[in-house]
């Protein structure tokens, strides 16, 4: 059987994700719980987090592998808790369909209703379901900003981060196109705020977490890893701990705390109860690629719907299949390892589809090899740059406006990375480097 693919993007950070999708049926047959026990075990060097899977809202597997705490020691467990990123923009649609229920907003408001001050472009055509739907046009706060990383630890009020998006300004025009944007699911949280009289963190516990008794869900925090909060971590030859971003910036776009295991719970009641009967029909509703804080996974015949999440070294994925309702949740804190490619082995699983256990290889190069390397290389054809530089140890890649990322040795010559399911060669003679990824290649000429 043709093994799935899953579609990356060449900036080597996949926000929105996508299966490819194949006209072969899977067959639903025994679930292997020990084999996908192995699959984790194989990956433990490399990947740290928790998953869960449910079947008919039963728990058929859960595992947690890695740190909550590297230099503490401190292990992960099922009730460790991770930032889950934009995920929570499933928890602000729900919240925000419901305020439009509850008679107290409507998905034809304007923008300027709301921030009747503010300088935001075209706030007079915006309308909230533009937000919901990532098409107001308002540019990401978080894409392109050049000094992103010097304000994102730093707290923020509801007027400063008002004035950042009107500053960015929109890049096309309100319900014109589609632009996956965090700067929307931001407003909406203060437009939840405004009309509820209470903070978002509030809603949260009174709409979601009580009723459905998700006791690790919550607005996130300052990380306390003697809380089981789990700490976040990048690999460039060895684990670094990341940088925290101030919680008060992605508000409802990316600032939840959560566990696989209320994921799953949380999910399941969404599609399959009256928690959700009223509001999933909606969010499921896709404009273009997009639905309302949910977008469909497919997954061979079959069609899901979900949502991935990353923030810092965090990542992570939600998504349930109609067929025997199916969740999965997976979190991540640490990753040498496409995480893609860890759903689809659950997925493999769930309906009885072969697949194998990786296994990892890698050789010695010597630094003098390593330095032969090194050098920047461009794509025409892509208008990008990569620079390839190395420590003596291992070399490391970096596309232009992209963070750096380690490269294992695959041979002399051959290089890849698993967290971006990359490969690389690069020919020394003929000054040329050449990128597979997602199934295409790329060509790059030494500058």
């Amino acid at each position: 059987m043709k093994k799935l693919k899953f579609v990356v993007c060449i900036a080597f950070v996949s926000v929105l994700c996508a299966f490819s999708v194949l006209n072969v049926d899977a067959q639903d047959n025994s679930f292997d719980a020990n084999k996908l026990d192995s699959y984790f075990d194989a990956i433990k060097e490399h990947w740290y987090g928790s998953v869960s899977v449910s079947k008919g809202g039963e728990v058929v597997f859960q595992k947690s592998v890695g740190f909550v705490d590297v230099d503490a020691g401190i292990q992960a467990s099922a009730d460790s808790r991770y930032l889950i990123g934009s995920i929570s923009k499933m928890f602000t649609s729900y919240l925000v369909l419901n305020a439009v229920d509850e008679g107290l907003l409507s998905l034809s408001d304007n923008l300027s209703k709301y921030f009747p001050d503010s300088k935001i472009e075209n706030s007079d055509s915006i309308t909230v379901d533009n937000l919901l739907y990532h098409r107001s046009g308002i540019h990401d706060v978080f894409e392109g900003s050049s000094d992103y990383l010097e304000w994102n630890t730093k707290p923020h009020t509801r007027e400063q981060l008002i004035e950042r998006i009107a500053l960015a300004k929109s890049d096309f025009t309100p319900n014109s196109d589609c632009r996956y944007c965090n700067s929307g699911y931001i407003l909406l949280t203060f437009i939840l705020e405004k009309v509820y009289g209470k903070s978002y963190a509030d809603l949260l516990q009174e709409k979601i977490a009580k009723p459905l008794n998700l006791q690790n869900t919550y607005y996130g925090g300052k990380i306390d890893p003697s809380a089981n909060e789990c700490r976040s971590y990048t690999y460039a030859g060895d684990w670094h701990l990341e940088p925290e971003t101030d919680l008060s910036i992605p508000q409802g776009a990316g600032a939840l705390v959560s566990t696989p295991s209320d994921l799953t719970k949380f999910a399941y009641a969404l599609f399959t109860s009256e928690f959700g009967a009223k509001v999933v029909d909606r969010m499921k509703t896709v404009l273009g690629p997009l639905g309302r804080g949910l977008f469909p996974i497919p997954f061979y015949a079959r069609i899901g719907f979900g949502h991935t999440g990353g923030i810092d070294g965090f990542s992570s994925v939600l998504c349930h299949f109609d067929d025997d309702d199916v969740v999965v949740a997976v979190c991540s804190n640490a990753s040498d390892f496409n995480q893609n490619d860890i759903l689809i082995a659950i997925l493999n699983t769930v309906y009885g589809i072969e697949y194998e256990i990786p296994s990892f290889t890698c050789v010695e190069l010597s630094a003098e090899q390593l330095e032969s390397y090194t050098g920047v290389y461009s794509s025409e054809a892509l208008h990008m740059d990569l620079t390839i530089t190395t420590n003596g140890k291992i070399l490391y890649g970096q596309a232009t406006g992209q963070t750096v990322f380690a490269l294992t040795s695959k041979s002399d010559g051959q290089f890849e990375c698993l967290k971006a399911g990359l490969v690389i060669d690069i020919d020394v003679a003929e000054r040329k480097l050449t990128l597979y990824q997602g199934g295409g290649k790329f060509e790059f000429l030494k500058k």
